[in-house]
Order: C-alpha cells, then structure tokens, then sequence
C-alpha cells in the first residue's frame, strides 16, 4: 500500500519535471526527420512490408543528410583555409573527430580549503598524507 503510493508520486513528480520526449541526437547530421521515421519503424515491428519500406527510406535519408552534412563542413573548412584561419581550421577539425578533451585537473584541499599540491608528489601520495591527518 505505502509502495505503491511512493511509486505513484514518483512518478507524477517525473512526469512533471522531466523531459518525455525520447528522440535523441546521437549525431551531429541527424535530422529529426530520421528521428520520427526511425520511431514509426520501431512501432511497425510486427508489419514486415511497412517496416521494411520504412528501413529503405531511413536508410536513404541517412545517406542523404550525412553527405549534406560533410558537405558543408567541408565547406566551412575550405572558407577557413582560403582565409589563411589555421587555427580555427584545426580547432573545427579537432571537433569533427572529436578529439576535443576539457582541461580539468582535480585539485586536492585540506580542511582549510588550501590548495595542498607539492610538486614531485603524485595524487595518490597527497591523498593518503590528506586521510593520515584525519
């Protein structure tokens, strides 16, 4: 009795404040044209021909929108070497293949919130001197 009350209002508290829509952008040339057809495909399981028809059109569509895509990045990278932009150049070709990392570094405190990194020390060392302390 109490679960299914916790349960109902976990979800009325979900459905509220979280986003339904299930159509996902895995990449970056994906339309969401694609994504309604792939939809429709997946509800057409047990309909052989209908889902068939709807794989070649997917499938079409696909190889339609990736070549539009390539097409005008390369393009935009064109426009940037004949603009002599070789940075801009390579930070759009570091994207593309995704080579992009954030430079973050974890910082270790002590209770006083003092940076406590001592250079020739690896992380491991300064967080077991850190938790001997404690």
């Amino acid at each position: 009795m109490q679960w299914n009350r916790l349960k109902k209002t976990i979800n009325k508290v979900c459905l509220q404040n979280l986003n339904t829509t299930m159509n996902v952008r895995k990449k970056r040339w994906m339309i969401t044209e694609i994504l309604e057809l792939k939809e429709k495909r997946r509800l057409a399981k047990n309909e052989p021909t209908t889902y068939r028809q709807l794989q070649n059109s997917i499938k079409g569509r696909i190889k339609l929108a990736k070549e539009k895509w390539t097409k005008e990045l390369c393009e935009e990278m064109e426009n940037l070497d004949s603009n002599h932009d070789v940075f801009n150049m390579h930070k759009k070709l570091r994207e593309v293949a995704g080579l992009f990392k954030k430079q973050s570094s974890p910082m270790l405190t002590d209770e006083t919130n003092n940076i406590n990194i001592e250079f020739g020390k690896t992380t491991t060392q300064i967080y077991s001197e850190t938790t001997d302390l404690k």
